[in-house]
């Protein structure tokens, strides 16, 4: 629990990537990672490194592209047990 007592964890931390099939095989054959889920419809699989903290490879939208600034997609996702508080906090 976080200081403040909002944020369990961090449940998982996306990664917005161009290709993910390529990706999947990278993290698969360079890593050895395990994946724990793969949704088809929003082009995702969340893969496993065997702590509590996991990685979603995410794929980008055909002609989506990442936020102008940025150099990479990439944001936790933070557990909370009072996702209402949370936000009322923040």
């Amino acid at each position: 629990m976080t200081a403040n007592g909002l944020f369990r964890k961090v449940d998982t931390v996306m990664l917005r990537v161009a290709d993910l099939e390529k990706s999947r095989a990278w993290y698969r054959e360079k890593l050895g990672v395990k994946e724990l889920f793969g949704e088809k419809k929003e082009n995702l699989v969340v893969i496993s490194f065997g702590g509590d903290t996991s990685i979603t490879l995410w794929q980008l939208k055909e002609g989506q592209s990442l936020t102008p600034g940025t150099k990479t997609g990439c944001f936790p996702i933070l557990m909370s047990d009072d996702v209402r508080r949370a936000h009322r906090t923040l």
